[in-house]
């Protein structure tokens, strides 16, 4: 008191509300900001492996209902089938199938993942990444180019790696448009998935290198303008389902890197599936046949040949599309 009187403290009083109470209040905060983070990091670790990082990056943000992010979209889409995965299971324990499925499933996911993709789906041999653009660019087309082509050559690696353990050999389907890019269920179940027609046509593509003999398909529309890209077109085909016919390639690698006796082969396929498209079916199955003579284990003209060699024995009615018609998946 006699402070007080003298010089007008109060010290009593000017310390807590001066110095303690703030010290205390800051000390709140940075403990919060402290949990906080701790939570959101752990938030980031138990969803990171399930969705992509910048939907992960909005629940961590508490950015609206889990639905916020949904859009519509234009992109890419790359499909994988693993060939005669079912009697591969059937072969193999479930522990022995599950880790060599991780195994290879990581030799897809970082090629995927370094292009600026996204793994969508992985289901039991199939997968679908994803890349997307707020509008029609022509750099997710080539990225899921590159992607396919590195998948190839490191599945190529990863099936020699290890003496007796079973290859995995893999069929792409590229396709591209426009998508729903969202979460797709109800209730306490959702998932983060890529929707439309599109992604169910790059799927379609996929299947029909079983048909084809060949390792790598993709719509014209997705391969169209890159330059860079070895590709030969394989004809058109209404696949299992659908309604309107789609017109496909082969992609056969970087042309930088291409085999001069690859290129000579699509160009001698590309005159004989003219004369096929001519209806001119005794010359295109010659044609198709001396192809065979130098590449006996080309799929497409193994494909073309037997169709032709039928027309000649039984010519298809009138009016006749070169359009082939798939009715199975």
């Amino acid at each position: 008191l006699r402070q007080f009187s003298v010089a007008g403290l109060w010290l009593p009083l000017v310390v807590p509300l001066c110095l303690q109470a703030p010290v205390a209040l800051f000390g709140g905060v940075l403990l919060n900001y402290r949990d906080a983070r701790r939570e959101r990091k752990l938030i980031k670790r138990a969803f990171g492996y399930f969705l992509p990082d910048k939907i992960v990056d909005q629940l961590v943000e508490n950015v609206g209902p889990i639905n916020s992010a949904d859009q519509l979209v234009y992109g890419a889409c790359l499909a994988t089938d693993v060939e005669k995965y079912t009697t591969l299971a059937e072969t193999m324990s479930p522990r022995d199938l599950g880790q060599l499925m991780n195994e290879y499933y990581a030799e897809l996911f970082k090629p995927v993942e370094r292009l600026g993709g996204v793994v969508s789906e992985a289901v039991g041999d199939a997968m679908l990444a994803i890349w997307a653009a707020s509008s029609a660019q022509t750099s997710v087309r080539r990225q899921a180019c590159e992607a396919a082509l590195d998948i190839v050559e490191a599945l190529e690696r990863f099936n020699k790696a290890v003496v007796g353990r079973p290859a995995l050999p893999t069929r792409f389907g590229r396709h591209s448009g426009q998508m729903f890019l969202g979460s797709i269920g109800a209730s306490h179940h959702y998932e983060y998935q890529a929707v439309g027609d599109m992604v169910n046509t790059a799927t379609r593509i996929q299947g029909l290198s079983k048909y084809l003999g060949t390792r790598i398909l993709a719509s014209e529309a997705t391969a169209d303008g890159l330059e860079e890209f070895l590709t030969r077109p394989v004809g058109c085909f209404l696949l299992a389902g659908k309604t309107e016919a789609v017109c496909l390639v082969e992609l056969g690698g970087r042309k930088q890197d291409s085999n001069p006796q690859v290129t000579v082969l699509y160009q001698k396929f590309a005159d004989a599936l003219e004369a096929y498209r001519t209806r001119q079916w005794r010359e295109a199955a010659n044609r198709f046949s001396d192809i065979l003579d130098v590449f006996p284990k080309d799929g497409p003209s193994q494909f073309y040949l037997r169709r032709c060699e039928a027309y000649v024995l039984s010519p298809p009615d009138e009016p006749w599309q070169p359009t082939v018609r798939i009715d199975q998946k």
